[in-house]
């Protein structure tokens, strides 16, 4: 076959993958397309407004609740980040392989990809006051509530996405792969498309009582240099299901002009050092305020000690203040 006609096949097949995977996924382009002899590979587009035509892009109020446990509060604060944990973390054991299995994908190729699927789950600002999300993420009204905002505009970020969970909802994927299988039958090839960042956002129906948001990244790094540089890794220990996780850091926004946390002394200097233009492809989360559920195990002098550090540890590590309360919601 000559170079012609090599290309007008490679063409032809491009056409048919990216036809078929439009009729599935609305909104979406795919890019990439290549091959190595009769194998056939693509994937989708890293910018986040490629998303914004689909499913897969969150478009209600910029300001959201996370739940954590008061050390984890802490931890947040001080770093100052959330911390975006691959997959092996989750509590859904499924969770990936529910969309992964009806793509086909094999058991090893979903463990690899829960490995470099990174995310922070959140639930809209309108859960704050739902008990059913207090008593599962707030465990019963024992932890701490983090309000936030996001600032910056998605469509500028680049490899990460923020959508709602959907909770069930296969089906594209169902069609996706038939029309794959019919490709690849009737022109004798083989075709590989990762389709990881959206697979990342669908869960079993039994878990929508969560009404989970989440930002994802998905192979954030490049090389093993880097990512011994921004992978860390956790163990998350639950009986029967002891594993090793890993999470990278999602930087807070601080405001540095304030003089709370600036020092002539660059060793003692607190204001932000990130690369230029971080903000313009990274989410930029502002904390807004810190609710403690009632019953955290606290007497009211300690609600009133733990409310001053927190307020003075935003001061000290934001550059803002934080509204902080108190005892705010019983079940």
């Amino acid at each position: 076959m000559d170079m012609e006609k090599v290309w007008e096949f490679c063409q032809k097949i491009d056409g048919l993958h990216h036809d078929g995977f439009q009729e599935c996924f609305k909104g979406l382009r795919l890019t990439g397309f290549g091959s190595t002899g009769p194998e056939f590979h693509a994937h989708l587009l890293k910018e986040n407004s490629e998303f914004a035509k689909s499913d897969y892009f969150y478009t209600g109020p910029m300001e959201f609740v996370h739940w954590t446990s008061i050390p984890n509060l802490f931890s947040i604060l001080n770093g100052p980040s959330f911390r975006m944990y691959n997959l092996d973390s989750s509590d859904d054991e499924e969770e990936y392989g529910f969309a992964g299995k009806v793509l086909g994908l094999s058991p090893e190729r979903i463990a690899i990809a829960k490995q470099y699927f990174f995310n922070l789950s959140f639930c809209p600002i309108a859960e704050l006051d739902n008990r059913h999300v207090w008593e599962v993420y707030g465990e019963a009204y024992s932890r701490a509530a983090i309000v936030f905002t996001i600032d910056n505009d998605p469509m500028t970020w680049y490899n990460y996405h923020m959508a709602q969970v959907k909770y069930a909802g296969v089906e594209a994927f169902e069609k996706y792969r038939e029309k794959v299988k019919e490709i690849e039958k009737a022109n004798g090839i083989e075709m590989w498309c990762d389709l990881s960042p959206l697979i990342g956002f669908h869960k079993e129906a039994r878990w929508a009582d969560e009404k989970e948001v989440r930002i994802s990244t998905y192979y954030p790094y490049q090389g093993y240099d880097a990512y011994l540089k921004f992978a860390k890794s956790d163990y998350r220990l639950k009986k029967g299901r002891n594993r090793v996780t890993n999470y990278i850091e999602l930087p807070l926004w601080v405001k540095n002009e304030c003089g709370w946390i600036q020092n002539s002394n660059p060793d003692l200097d607190r204001t932000q050092r990130l690369p230029e233009g971080y903000f313009e492809k990274h989410p930029k989360i502002r904390i807004k305020r810190v609710l403690v559920g009632a019953k955290s195990g606290l007497g009211m002098w300690e609600y009133d000690k733990l409310r001053h550090t927190i307020f003075q540890t935003c001061r000290d590590r934001l550059g803002y203040d934080v509204e902080v309360d108190l005892n705010m919601y019983r079940p």
